[in-house]
């Protein structure tokens, strides 16, 4: 017992000093990462909701999970039965956003699911702002990326 707990406390020790901010853990009945793990993984604080009706973010007919990460910045997480449905609502909410006069929002997919960040800023050039000049679009990019490839999508 003793043996275990010392050797856990120096892989900690290891893990420590190699950087590794945080040790993410798949989901133990599905050995899958999930998205809140993903973010985690990339040290993403954020509060976790449905939106409301309210609030008119459907996108063909799909409610969104909503992931305030600040006060102003958030992320909507659609979750479509198939690949298939997620590309057409990510053409749908393409289209949508032509007719728009505010910025658009920054677009994430992994196989079905959609996923829009909203940030607070105002983009150097065109109407979508690059990852690199958002609050946490490069760590959500990398989030993503782990999920996706984590989870062979």
């Amino acid at each position: 017992m003793k043996k275990g707990y010392i050797a856990g406390a120096a892989l900690f020790l290891v893990l420590l000093t190699a950087g590794v901010t945080a040790v993410v853990w798949p989901d133990a009945k599905s050995g899958d990462l999930t998205l809140e793990q993903a973010l985690a993984s990339e040290n993403i604080a954020y509060t976790a909701s449905e939106a409301k009706e309210s609030d008119r973010v459907d996108v063909n007919g799909v409610r969104p999970r909503l992931f305030s990460l600040s006060a102003e910045e958030r992320l909507y997480v659609y979750d479509y039965d198939t690949s298939e449905a997620c590309n057409a609502a990510y053409e749908e909410r393409q289209k949508q956003q032509l007719i728009m006069s505010s910025f658009s929002p920054i677009f994430f997919r992994a196989d079905d699911q959609l996923i829009l960040y909203y940030y607070n800023v105002q983009p150097s050039t065109g109407i979508v702002a690059a990852t690199e000049e958002t609050k946490y679009g490069e760590q959500l990019g990398r989030a993503i990326e782990s999920y996706k490839k984590h989870n062979k999508i």
